[in-house]
Formats: C-alpha cells, sequence, structure tokens
C-alpha cells in the first residue's frame, strides 16, 4: 500500500474533478465514546481546493458531535464500477446569515420553510486532510477479468492501486488531535 503523498494543486484538480462524478455521500462523525454515526447526504457545493459544504438543520446529532469532535469521514461510492473517493476532514458549523443567504439553494426549502433566514439552518464546511480514491483501470469489464481471472488460476485480482493524497494544512483549519 501506498504511502500518502502532499497533495499539489493538479492532485486537488484531480480530486475536484472526481468529486463532481458523486453526488450522494455517506458523512460519518465521532460521538461519545467513540462512536461513529453515518448518515447519507448531499454535497451542496465543491471548491476547487477540494473542500466540501452541506447543509443540515442545527437541532441534529451530527450538529452535536461535531461541537465535540470535528474529525470527519466522508465515503462517495458508485456501485457500478466500485469506485469510490474516501475523505478525511475537519469540519466546521458555519451559521453566518450572509454566507447562508450566498449559499442559498432553493430546494432546500423543503426542509427550511423560512428560506435562508430559517433560524435552525447551518452550514458544515468541511477542509479536506486526506482523500483516497480508487476508479478500475479498464472498468468494469476489466474488474469482472480480473475476478474471473482469480477465481479460476487461485491467484489474486490484478488491479490498480488506490490513490491517496494528504491536502496539508490551511490557514483557517484547526487540527484537533482525538488523543
Amino acid at each position: 500500500m501506498h504511502q500518502p503523498k502532499r497533495a499539489e494543486k493538479g492532485d486537488l484538480e484531480q480530486l475536484y474533478q472526481r468529486l463532481k462524478q458523486y453526488r450522494t455521500a455517506m458523512f460519518t462523525t465521532v460521538g461519545k465514546g467513540g462512536h461513529i454515526h453515518s448518515r447519507p447526504m448531499e454535497t451542496q457545493e465543491r471548491e476547487p481546493d477540494g473542500d466540501l459544504w452541506f447543509v443540515t438543520s442545527k437541532k441534529t446529532l451530527k450538529v452535536d458531535e461535531l461541537g465535540e469532535n470535528p474529525n470527519v469521514g466522508i465515503i462517495y461510492f458508485r456501485d457500478g464500477d466500485s469506485s469510490y473517493i474516501s475523505i478525511a476532514g475537519t469540519a466546521r458549523i458555519e451559521d453566518d446569515p450572509a454566507l447562508i443567504r450566498s449559499k442559498w439553494k432553493e430546494d432546500w426549502r423543503v426542509w427550511f420553510g423560512e428560506g435562508p433566514e430559517s433560524p435552525d439552518i447551518c452550514l458544515i464546511k468541511v477542509a479536506v486532510d486526506e482523500a483516497e480514491y480508487w476508479q478500475p483501470e479498464g472498468g468494469t469489464l476489466r474488474v469482472m477479468f480480473e475476478a474471473a481471472r482469480a477465481y479460476v488460476t487461485g491467484g489474486h485480482p490484478e488491479l490498480n492501486e488506490p490513490e491517496r493524497i494528504v491536502a496539508g494544512p490551511k490557514p483557517d483549519r484547526e487540527f484537533i488531535d482525538p488523543a
């Protein structure tokens, strides 16, 4: 397994382009006692440096958990070819009304009937610390071929390794050591 490499501008651009292929993620937080909780969430915006935005209610378990521990895991998965992106990041709750208005999407009104002025709305910004992504070279047929070959020969499928990058510190990021 490769060690993650320090991200360069092209790596973050590649991550950004890959993120465009996915809509919904499993958003994982750490609760009391170290228990993890995952729930599906739609990515609302992707920034060119790979950072992600989500929208939620202030009255949710995830917001409480993020107040205690901002470390998150975000997993995107595509069933057709088993491609995935796994992100470790640091989340921050944003409830600035001007920021919410600037990012407002009308389809959020289903959950926030008062629009961007809803007192319950907040945004979650996730600063990407590390990312791993994998898309099979040769697509689904290659994966199926390699699986069949391995089954017949008793070997292992020969597939490309996942790519791993470390995004690195940003000026507005606070790292929390869970220890």
